[in-house]
């Protein structure tokens, strides 16, 4: 099959550009590997994110030595384009601790920007480097204006949306936060869960995908109640190519394709197709041609999981997005990879410089080269008058066009000899060599002071004063009325944690305290009657004593609303195990915003202790243990629901569970309200073994408060496990089977 893609970088034009009031978008390309980088440059990325041996998400890709990744920031700043590094992983306290030395040698070879995840990395980043741009992650979760906001106040200048937003979302985004630059993928493989919110592959087996080591266990086949086995966790991959004008129209500054694990040929074609269907548009705009069927037949043929959609852009949920059978790599025709391999790299670019020789005898040589605007002038040695056999024309020009081993090609000769003269063969190479040589530090120099003068002074996000820690004691986070009423009855409980939907239920005559606990994930269509829902509980008299985020989203829309209160935000809001605190330098960032913040799931008890001492060395104190309860391993916007009844939205709200391959349950729950699912972990969490030790710390005041979660627990469960552990002696409850988590013996 013979297949045909547009020019790598065509020489489009503008011309339709200011009438359509479109800005022209970056595409952006991946690489796992030096071969895929220059793949990916030779086929007209604008822009190419990869990651060091360290740090990124894709930890099972090859990945960039240190060489190598100064030499591509070098070579794609010559041909004008920009290199991303990827540190969006959550660090640990030692690894947090030789961040900028890692950062240091690519930051001072001119990297455009890095990715971050964890806020503690933003924090450091942003100390350390503050002329460096930041791009949030798309493992941030920001899903909503509120998202975007805090982003903005710290500093970052370009945001990776959830991709599970539709354009609407994103053009809402655009048009509240015009200055911040939207990054949106457009091609490749798709989470089934939230970014930046999966656990499962963690639960499983032990392999984080927040520290980039995602084992994909949404890729393997469950049961799924009453509807037999099939792959309800498996998304097709994302092929948005035909929705480039719309997106466009949407103000995404970037279009990004998923693929570090994938090979070069893969980042060769689908940067080529993408490239050429966006110059079309960018140079005759509404009248361009969309992409070719040529096109579309290449993308398909490049290593597509099972099949292609359109991703969540225009639908939020349903079986038509998962893959029908076993999501396994199709293979690629070899005469496909081998066109894309000739054509992208064996062919190398490159940049073409016009040459001008003087030379007269008794004068040093003198050798002009430039390229475009920038010239650069070098004299050798002397000129001497040839004795014998005078240097020709013809000889001149063949020794000059040797540029063999550089990015320049001679696309115009200018010789200029006053007489017969001769140079030693050896001085005209090297001033050759040296003209060229110079030529491209000049071009890199130039492409550094664009660089410096589009630079802005960082933006210093506001910090409050940190409040005191007061010691709470056990607190539960409930689920059902019926936990919420036996709860309020249990004498010894401090703090009861309620969705906003059972919120009116609560009894300010128990005398406990209350706590709003939001939806794990927060998007604009769901925070206009959030707010109104709150603000008519606390004109009601309900007892809101505070309010428990997930997200930084979340945190931004609860800190503006606690304003709005009257409260303080940093002592009217709590955060999550999913705040991901994985650093001391994550809870600084988080403990002078918030009251309180939580451990996360993924320490082992050595990092647990580790990050309470350094954490109290810095002032921090208090942090939340969660102790028992079934952990969310995945909250998604696709319903497994609705995947399998295709008729209708599961309303009112349901449980239903997944089985995998072992026979183990897993209990999900759809939250309608939110169009949100929770899967969670077939066993629950529970610490009662190591309780003696824990509260150790609690008296020390390294921990603030032990927090019980309950999910699918009826109200006679429920009182067993408060009787058991807030009554260490009790002995009603027999746990089962339960897990310590990561406790003793953490993630990779």
């Amino acid at each position: 099959m013979t297949y045909t893609v547009g020019s790598a970088r065509s020489a489009a034009g503008n011309k339709n550009l200011e009438e359509n009031r479109i800005k022209r978008a970056e595409l952006l390309a991946p690489a796992g590997n030096y071969e895929c980088f220059l793949a990916a440059i030779h086929a007209g990325a604008d822009a190419v994110y990869l990651a060091g041996k360290q740090f990124g998400a894709r930890a099972a890709a090859d990945n960039f030595s240190k060489d190598e990744l100064v030499s591509a920031i070098r070579y794609a700043h010559l041909f004008g384009r920009r290199v991303y590094m990827t540190v969006n992983t959550l660090l640990k306290d030692e690894e947090l601790d030789g961040l900028c030395a890692y950062l240091s040698p690519y930051v001072k070879a001119g990297l455009d920007a890095v990715i971050v995840q964890d806020f503690g990395v933003l924090s450091v980043i942003k100390k350390e480097f503050p002329y460096l741009a930041v791009h949030c992650s798309t493992q941030m979760t920001i899903t909503d204006e509120w998202g975007i906001r805090l982003a903005k106040e710290l500093g970052a200048v370009r945001v990776v949306p959830a991709r599970e937003l539709s354009i609407d979302e994103i053009r809402r985004m655009k048009q509240v936060c015009p200055d911040m630059e939207l990054e949106c993928f457009v091609h490749g493989a798709m989470c089934y869960c939230y970014s930046g919110q999966c656990l499962m592959s963690s639960m499983i087996g032990g392999r984080s995908g927040n520290r980039g080591a995602c084992a994909q266990p949404c890729r393997l086949p469950y049961e799924v109640e009453r509807s037999g086995n099939a792959y309800p966790l498996s998304l097709k991959d994302l092929c948005a190519v035909q929705m480039i004008p719309e997106l466009l129209e949407a103000g995404i500054d970037s279009f990004k394709i998923e693929g570090r694990m994938k090979n070069a040929e893969y980042c060769a074609g689908v940067t080529a197709v993408y490239r050429a269907v966006m110059d079309r548009f960018f140079a005759d705009g509404k009248a361009a041609q969309g992409v070719t069927q040529d096109e579309l037949d290449l993308l398909r043929g490049l290593y597509v999981r099972s099949e292609i959609g359109d991703g969540y852009y225009h639908c939020q949920s349903g079986g038509h997005m998962l893959t029908q059978g076993k999501p396994g790599y199709r293979g690629c025709e070899e005469s496909v990879l081998a066109m894309l391999r000739e054509r992208f790299l064996e062919q190398k670019p490159v940049i073409p410089v016009t040459m001008s020789l003087f030379m007269a005898v008794g004068e040093k040589a003198r050798l002009t080269v430039c390229s475009g605007e920038t010239e650069v002038i070098c004299e050798g040695e002397f000129v001497q008058a040839a004795a014998n056999k005078p240097l020709t024309e013809e000889e001149l020009r063949k020794r000059l066009q040797k540029t063999g081993g550089t990015p320049f090609s001679v696309t115009e000769l200018t010789i200029s000899m006053t007489e017969a003269v001769f140079m030693p063969v050896g001085q005209l190479n090297e001033l050759r060599r040296e003209a060229l040589g110079r030529m491209e530090e000049e071009l890199l120099i130039r492409y550094e002071r664009e660089r410096e003068a589009g630079r802005q002074e960082s933006v210093k996000a506001p910090f409050c004063e940190k409040t005191d820690q007061t010691a709470r004691g056990y607190l539960a986070v409930v689920d059902s009325v019926e936990q919420l009423a036996v709860c309020e009855a249990h004498p010894l409980l401090q703090g009861i944690c309620v969705p906003v939907d059972l919120y009116e239920a609560c009894r300010r005559e128990s005398g406990i305290a209350h706590y709003l606990y939001l939806p794990r994930i927060l998007r604009n269509k769901d925070t206009e009657r959030l707010t109104r829902k709150i603000r008519a509980l606390a004109e009601s008299g309900a007892p809101i004593d505070g309010i428990y985020v997930h997200t930084a989203g979340e945190y931004r829309y609860a800190a503006a609303l606690a304003e709005t209160l009257g409260k303080k935000p940093q002592e009217f809001l709590f955060g999550s195990p999913f705040l991901y605190c994985m650093n001391t330098e994550s809870a600084r960032f988080w403990q002078t915003r918030l009251r309180a913040l939580s451990v996360p799931y993924e320490l082992c008890e050595r990092e647990v202790y580790a990050l309470l001492k350094r954490a109290g060395q810095a002032g921090v104190s208090g942090l939340e243990m969660p102790v028992y309860g079934h952990i969310p391993t995945m909250v998604t916007a696709n319903c497994i629901v609705r995947s399998f009844d295709r008729a209708h939205c599961p309303q009112p709200e349901k449980q239903t569970w997944l089985k995998d391959r072992t026979g183990q349950r897993m209990y999900v729950k759809t939250e309608c309200g939110v169009c949100l699912n929770t899967i969670y972990n077939s066993v629950p969490l529970s610490m009662h073994k190591h309780m003696q030790k824990l509260q150790k710390l609690y008296e020390d005041r390294m921990i603030g408060a032990f927090t019980l979660n309950f999910t699918m627990e009826s109200a006679a469960r429920t009182k067993e496990i408060l009787d058991f552990y807030l009554h260490p002696t009790a002995d009603a409850w027999k746990p089962g089977t339960y897990t310590n988590g990561h406790f003793q013996r953490g993630v990779v």
